[in-house]
């Protein structure tokens, strides 16, 4: 899977961030945070090659899953079924998920409470740069905070359920039917 990544912008993954390292091999920051990063892009399991070519094909060239076409287990994935709040990142430069394709996910789903949020990184920024990290992560807590504290307040202004009262085996009706026809 990582070649095929790899394969999809070439110069920029397999060139132009070699000639960076070699500009900044006499900064030791710099060069552990590349190793780092490069062993966990490259550290990820074996893909069996039909299900490869599956996901290109269904996800890709297809891009079943957001016409809600896609099977997986035999079953349909449907958007529409997503009825959770939903909040959408993504990357303004990510050669494996384009904006174009991002953009389509909130108006696809079930839900109410959609909101796409593009920030100016790539596919692997959003998860790593220092920068995004001090945007991104504060904005999920605000937005998660917002969604329980709404909840709450829906669940206050419930009334409480009540129970018809249950009638005792051998008895023949419970207490609070006895006060009553008193």
């Amino acid at each position: 899977m990582n070649l095929g990544f790899l394969i999809l912008n070439p110069a920029r993954l397999m060139i132009d961030k070699y000639v960076g390292f070699l500009e900044n091999m006499d900064n030791k920051q710099f060069v552990e945070n590349f190793v780092r990063m490069e062993k966990w892009i490259f550290d990820s399991p074996d893909v069996p090659g039909e299900t490869f070519r599956q996901f290109v094909e269904d996800c890709y060239h297809k891009n079943l899953l957001i016409q809600s076409k896609m099977e997986l287990d035999g079953k349909r994935v449907d958007l529409k079924k997503i009825t959770m709040p939903l909040l959408n990142y993504y990357g303004q430069y990510d050669h494996l998920v384009p904006p174009a394709a991002c953009e389509l996910l909130t108006s696809k789903v079930g839900s109410k409470d959609t909101e796409d949020i593009c920030l100016k990184t790539g596919h692997i920024g959003i998860y790593v740069s220092s920068k995004v990290q001090n945007e991104f992560v504060p904005k999920i807590a605000v937005w998660l905070k917002e969604r329980d504290e709404e909840g709450r307040k829906r669940k206050a202004k419930k009334p409480p359920v009540r129970k018809p009262p249950v009638k005792k085996a051998g008895t023949k009706a419970s207490s609070a039917g006895k006060k009553a026809k008193k």
